[in-house]
């Protein structure tokens, strides 16, 4: 009994112990590096140089400043995209409501990078679809639309990202205490005076965390605003640290230190939500049992429906139409041609270019082995969270829950700076540690979830019956969580085979994922070779989410 015990414990912590690791040692190199100055063959200096640099130079200044932009407009347009589209599918009689709520969480599934690359095929100056149509029926001397711009980038991770704020919005939405807005309607207020007056002031947690979430994953961005802003000039936080690592020589100090400022940007817009929930009281569900009650729009509903399929328009339809159209022409002329119709660039990418061939495979081994790998870690932290009295787990829950307020990129140049001198570093699997460490807490939410919806009394009782900790998992809370755990790992393995924020400074030579290989085709082949292979990426992607909707269904993802 005594060995059960201790082998049990070991696991748990042994478990915890690498998930500290996993996470605070690639904080901790960058800290390091972002404060000394090293030169080959001179000792190590510790100074704040790097930072003074940065502060003093109008280069990294502007960095920061567009960054700030891009990151606040991205906020505030995905923020309203994302509350209205939840509260038109949760607390209104709008028609289609049921089917729409899943359907607006499928940017969510899918790549912002491609999306920006469809967008370029409609808004570029020179070969935009919209554009051309535009400079021709009018007779225009220029293309009036530009999509290389701050707007445009804005446009983009807007429309990708509007997913986010919805996903945590819709269930609180779902589960308000209807009776304070009745009460507000009884009182003769508007619907527009109830919304302003009750629903947002109470949704307002949900709103701040998913706000604050936009704003992480904007301010260290990199795949977008290098695909739209680096060609006319415009920098951003995360391209300049990927110019810092790819230049040569390698500037891993003035690097790091402009990760360090970018994570405390990030942490300084965390303490301000907390501060500003912990200020307020907010009971949006009540002990009462009630069914939600819906707001009848009136004529507005058909607004409303309209409002929510012109999102889908697009964010998803017409961007991927264009693609599939660009992806179909020998040459790609800003409009699509039945002369010019050819399967040659899916020939090409699917039989002659090795590079894209490698790709595929490597995105799909390391997507199959991290989801698994990141999958049985979160079953076992989660079951020490919640179904153990281990010390030090509310210190494991919040390492756990560190990465989520770490942008992609920055997380990728600590993992970078802690391996580059262990034979991990340039390989595969670096990437893989990447992905599992830098998306523990999206793992561990739904697996959360899934273990708060299983009575513990059925482990209680297999474990009376003498079974082990490990026995009772296999034979009781596995198969129970079966359908979960499967959603979970598809949801991991679509992220990890979309994501390019965290590979672009992980990856070599021989080692390039679907993403990476993707923004090689950028400089090397024509637009209709790229818009091939983004058609192949993003097919992939929609496999895996009608899979995730066929085994868990996307409307219980949150």
């Amino acid at each position: 009994m005594s060995l059960r015990f201790n082998t049990e414990k070991t696991i748990m912590v042994i478990a915890s112990v690498l998930v500290c690791i996993m996470v605070l040692y690639p904080i901790g190199t960058l800290i390091h590096k972002s404060v000394t100055l090293s030169e080959r063959g001179k000792p190590l200096i510790y100074s704040l140089s790097n930072y003074v640099k940065i502060f003093t130079t109008d280069r990294y200044f502007i960095a920061i400043k567009n960054s700030l932009i891009i990151s606040i407009s991205v906020t505030v347009f995905s923020g309203v995209i994302g509350i209205v589209l939840a509260w038109i599918t949760a607390r209104t009689n709008t028609p289609l409501r049921g089917k729409l709520e899943p359907l607006n969480m499928i940017p969510y599934f899918l790549s912002p990078f491609v999306g920006a690359i469809c967008w370029s095929y409609i808004l570029s100056p020179q070969i935009g679809f919209l554009n051309v149509y535009l400079v021709e029926t009018f007779h225009l001397s220029k293309a009036p639309l530009n999509i290389y711009s701050i707007p445009g980038i804005v446009w983009v991770l807007g429309l990708f990202w509007a997913p986010y704020v919805y996903l945590f919005m819709i269930g609180l939405f779902q589960k308000m205490d209807p009776a304070l807005e009745e009460s507000a309607r009884t009182c003769k207020a508007s619907m527009f005076q109830t919304i302003k007056t009750i629903t947002l002031p109470l949704s307002l947690p949900g709103i701040l965390y998913g706000l604050c979430i936009i704003f992480i994953i904007s301010i260290g961005s990199f795949s977008v605003p290098a695909m739209l802003g680096l060609p006319v000039g415009i920098s951003v936080l995360g391209t300049e640290i990927w110019q810092l690592v790819n230049r040569y020589p390698a500037d891993y100090n003035l690097a790091s230190a402009i990760s360090m400022i970018t994570l405390a940007i990030c942490i300084g817009v965390i303490i301000i939500q907390r501060k500003i929930i912990l200020k307020r009281e907010f009971i949006t569900v009540t002990g009462k049992g009630y069914r939600p009650s819906l707001m009848d729009l009136g004529k507005w509903k058909y607004a409303a429906l309209a409002f929510n399929l012109l999102y889908l328009l697009i964010a998803v339809i017409v961007p991927f139409i264009v693609l599939l159209m660009v992806s179909l022409q020998k040459i790609w002329k800003g409009r699509f041609d039945l002369d010019n119709l050819t399967l040659n660039n899916y020939h090409f990418i699917l039989t002659k270019y090795e590079a894209a061939k490698t790709a595929i495979w490597n995105s799909c081994i390391l997507g199959f082995v991290a989801a698994t790998i990141g999958m049985l870690l979160c079953v076992v932290l989660v079951y020490v969270l919640v179904r153990t009295k281990l010390k030090g787990r509310i210190v494991i829950d919040f390492i756990s829950s560190l990465p989520i307020g770490i942008p992609g990129i920055i997380f990728a140049m600590g993992i970078l700076l802690a391996y580059i001198k262990t034979p991990l570093y340039g390989t595969l699997w670096v990437m893989g540690l990447a992905y599992i460490t830098a998306f523990l807490p999206i793992g561990m939410r739904n697996t959360n979830a899934i273990f708060l919806a299983i009575s513990p009394e059925l482990e209680e009782s297999s474990r009376t019956c003498g079974s082990s900790w490990i026995s009772t998992l296999k034979n009781i809370s596995i198969p129970l969580m079966k359908s979960g755990l499967i959603g979970g790992w598809l949801i991991l393995f679509l992220i990890f085979v979309k994501e390019i924020n965290t590979s672009i400074l992980l990856f070599s030579s021989g080692n390039e994922v679907m993403a990476i290989v993707l923004f090689q085709l950028l400089e090397e082949q024509t637009a209709s070779v790229v818009a091939a292979y983004a058609v192949i990426l993003t097919s992939i992607l929609l496999l895996v989410v009608s899979v995730i909707r066929g085994i868990v269904g996307l409307e219980k993802i949150r």
